[in-house]
């Protein structure tokens, strides 16, 4: 285990020496590439505290993560006083309910509180102020932000309860990590190498050739992160890069609807909100095959 994160950081420590380098030569502006290098910082140290602080450790730090996710969802979706309450409900109530489901492993609970029970409450908070103007679309943003900033992220954590035999269950999350970002950066390069023209037909080749990539990528990884056979981890790395992708999708819609420019089908990596949204969608499905169809509960 200390050997694979020794790599991670020796590779780490020399892409991001290289790019520094280069750019401070050659007086580039920052690019696709360069604005990655933090979210691999960041994605890496919360692996390496994963393993250092065990369950409980790991529960509370994607607490955490969850709140800085839905403070930054919220401020971007909602500009009305009158959701006050319901976002005060998702803050100090919801969110450490979620994550205190987990940490008891309530399994039944963890997974339905949120789409059932905050579902219910959220729209009830949001009709006892006496603005009703907008009314579904107020309650809709409050509920999207508490699914993707706390339901799936905390499903993160909720992998360190599985029974995993033979390797640490910190590896699993750090193969989720891998294969996300291996998957965009190789759409990524895909689309400079070829010089495509960024138009929705590309978009879609592009995360093709990114997701077939990191399926190879699962594929040799297999023995190293995960208990699967090389072939089922190919087939899960297919279907997390694919999540992965349209999280990224849906980032690009909420930042178009907000009025935020951005590049076409590109993701500005300024913030926690943009690199973890990918890996927030692949989270639950990623739990669940790992749960009901390899069996790891």
């Amino acid at each position: 285990m200390i050997e694979i994160f020794l790599i991670i950081f020796s590779v780490l420590l020399i892409v991001s020496g290289i790019f520094l380098l280069n750019y401070r030569l050659e007086e580039k502006p920052q690019n696709a590439f360069t604005q990655r290098i933090p979210a691999w910082w960041v994605l890496a140290l919360l692996s390496l505290l994963s393993f250092l602080l065990g369950d409980i450790g790991t529960i509370l730090l994607f607490c955490a993560v969850s709140f800085l996710i839905l403070r930054e969802f919220l401020a971007l979706v909602c500009d009305r006083l009158a959701d006050y309450h319901a976002m005060v409900a998702a803050f100090y109530l919801i969110l450490p309910l979620q994550y205190i489901f987990v940490l008891m492993d309530w399994y039944d609970l963890f997974s339905l509180f949120i789409p059932v029970y905050a579902f219910f409450i959220l729209p009830v908070l949001t009709s006892i102020t006496s603005h009703s103007s907008d009314f579904l679309m107020r309650a809709a943003k409050i509920q999207w932000a508490v699914v993707v900033s706390i339901f799936c992220i905390s499903h993160i954590p909720a992998i360190m309860h599985l029974s995993v035999s033979n390797k640490p269950n910190t590896l699993l999350i750090i193969f989720l990590f891998i294969i996300i970002q291996a998957s965009e950066l190789f759409s990524m390069l895909w689309r400079k190498l070829f010089q495509q023209q960024k138009t929705l037909t590309t978009t879609w080749i592009t995360a093709l050739a990114g997701v077939l990539f990191a399926s190879v990528l699962s594929f040799y990884l297999s023995p190293y992160f995960t208990p699967f056979t090389p072939l089922q981890a190919m087939l899960v790395g297919f279907i997390i890069s694919v999540m992965g992708f349209v999280g990224h999708l849906v980032m690009f819609a909420i930042k178009q609807d907000r009025g935020i420019k951005v590049r076409a089908h590109t993701h500005d990596y300024d913030s926690i909100l943009n690199y973890m949204l990918g890996i927030g969608f692949a989270a639950p499905v990623y739990f669940h095959i790992l749960r009901h169809i390899f069996q790891l509960a």
